[in-house]
Order: C-alpha cells, then structure tokens, then sequence
C-alpha cells in the first residue's frame, strides 16, 4: 500500500460491481493525485457524463466504500488509504 503524507492518491484503482449478472466495470485504471498545499485555497471539480463513475471515486475516497475495496489498485487520503485485490469484487 502507498502512503502520503498529506493529500490523496489514486494509483491504478478499477472496481467492479456486481449487482446482477454480469458484473459492470465503475472504474478502470484510474490515476489521479491532488497534493495537499495548505497556503492556498482549491477547487477541485470531477466531472464527466451520467454513469462514468465519479460518485464511485468519491465514495471510495471518502470511505463509504471501506467494506468494500477496490478492485484492484490503491489509493490514500491524507496518509489513510486502501489496496484492491484482483481476486475481489
């Protein structure tokens, strides 16, 4: 598992959902890292079309996705964070 001393890391996170058959790709290969610089203030925007997946990264970010990791990859927030397993989900 990475870790960071501040800010949030995404690094190769997938997660598949399997509400029925068959089971659907939310996230594929994502990258993405925000530092955390104190001195000034930011904004930061996800945005896409309907379906792609940004309230499945937010989820996973914030936590509400802690019973369930991702796929595959990892991420951290602030130094706290997480590791997929390709055999889950």
């Amino acid at each position: 598992m990475m870790h960071a001393a501040s800010g949030h890391r995404v690094q190769g996170v997938s997660k598949n959902v399997q509400p029925g058959a068959p089971r659907v790709t939310a996230l594929k290969d994502i990258n993405f890292r925000i530092e955390d610089v104190r001195t000034t203030a930011k904004f930061i925007a996800i945005v896409g079309p309907s379906g792609c997946g940004k309230s499945t990264i937010l989820n996973l970010i914030h936590g509400f996705l802690g019973r369930l990791p991702p796929t595959t990859g990892e991420f951290s927030c602030g130094g706290a964070g997480g590791t997929g397993d390709a055999t889950a989900g």
